[in-house]
């Protein structure tokens, strides 16, 4: 600890203050040991104050906050790798992810292992999206780093977060980053993931981290390892493989918001050059997004839920503004229900976005929506493999 140092009166008067109590700036009377100035004081808020200070923001609503840790996770084999390039690649391009148009991002992709097939992944999917690999400027690929737990690559780790300040960095995977560690430590974990918590700061504010992880032996009980790893995560995302072989990515844990509706993929096989054997073809599975799962997401995906279970044959604005209101309840006392107005904005927003998935008839006075036939046998498949 830094010792500390009695200063005379007319060097202290020109010092900035150094303190702040409630939220007011305080100097420190002369002639009194100075503490040394910390950022712990800065945050300090009155009730003022805190109105100030921002709400929770989003890259993901309802399932990644901006500058947040969260858990994707399904037994061996199970996609986890195949979800985190396929949102990555999304988050880099600037398109759709379950159920949500991304901003452009800038991807930080460190692959603790098999880099070489992460690597082919990505060109098989950017093949299947009819997009050069080339388009992915903002997307990085670290291939095979020590664990970042080590001191020195640590620091290297962190110098390359802070050079290209990443809004999105996927840790794949959690337990090949951790070796040496006892993952059921709390005390180990505690400072494995303070450090992984240090990159995403050196990042910048609103970076997210996404830690790619495995199912423990028992599966009722989420994620591998240690508590202090589920306590310190923003949200727990889980893999599921469905009996028609198709995948199901729900949130498990979300501290922020209120559950959302799951996200339905298959994996589709990609015909890409055999690099061992020239003029041959081999299949290479990516995750294709099903069409329901690019609405279920937000009031959106719930507002077509309830057509879909309620008014197939269609209903009008005012009926499924109530219906929603009676499914989706406020989840805080005396606070009231989704405005009709609103109900009306996301209607909208929805016969935009995704104008295959809803139908408008009747006439201007009485206008009637319902989901379209496909969107009805999507939602309904979705439902029967639950």
């Amino acid at each position: 600890m830094r010792p500390a140092t009695r200063l005379k009166p007319s060097e202290a008067a020109t010092l900035a203050p150094v303190a702040r109590i409630a939220g007011e700036a305080v100097k420190m009377p002369a002639e009194v040991e100075q503490p040394t100035p910390n950022q712990f004081l800065e945050h300090i808020y009155t009730g003022a104050e805190l109105e100030k200070i921002p709400p929770t923001s989003w890259l993901l609503k309802s399932k990644m906050p901006h500058g947040a840790l969260v858990a994707l996770y399904c037994e061996p084999g199970g996609g986890k790798s195949m979800a985190a390039i396929d949102f990555g690649i999304s988050a880099a391009l600037g398109e759709s992810w379950w159920g949500e148009k991304l901003p452009a991002c800038k991807v930080l992709y460190i692959a603790a292992e098999r880099h070489a097939e992460v690597a082919d992944r990505v060109r098989t999917n950017c093949k299947r999206r009819g997009v050069p690999v080339a388009k992915l400027g903002n997307f990085l690929l670290l291939a095979s780093p020590a664990p970042p737990h080590i001191s020195e690559h640590l620091d290297d780790l962190l110098d390359l977060a802070a050079k290209f300040a990443p809004d999105l960095v996927v840790f794949d995977t959690f337990s090949r980053m951790t070796l040496g560690i006892e993952e059921n430590s709390t005390k180990d974990m505690g400072q494995v993931i303070e450090n992984y918590l240090r990159v995403l700061r050196a990042c910048g504010a609103k970076s997210s981290g996404l830690l790619i992880h495995h199912a423990g032996k028992d599966r009722t009980k989420g994620l591998r390892g240690s508590t202090a790893l589920l306590g310190a995560l923003d949200a727990v995302w889980r893999l599921d493989r469905r009996e028609d072989k198709s995948l199901e990515l729900v949130v498990e844990k979300i501290n922020a918001a209120d559950i959302p509706l799951p996200a339905y993929f298959t994996i589709e096989g990609v015909a890409m050059p055999d690099p061992e054997t020239p003029g041959e073809l081999r299949s290479v599975g990516v995750l294709v997004a099903k069409d329901y799962a690019q609405v279920a997401s937000g009031i959106e995906g719930k507002l077509l839920a309830i057509m879909c279970e309620l008014y197939e044959e269609g209903a009008t604005l005012r009926k499924l503004w109530q219906a929603y209101n009676d499914e989706h309840p406020p989840t805080v006392k005396d606070a009231k229900g989704v405005s009709e107005a609103t109900m009306r904005r996301a209607l909208n927003r929805l016969r935009s976005a995704h104008p295959a998935a809803v139908e408008m008839f009747g006439g201007a006075q009485n206008s009637r929506y319902k989901p379209t036939a496909h969107a009805l046998a999507q939602y309904q498949e979705a439902q029967a493999n639950k």
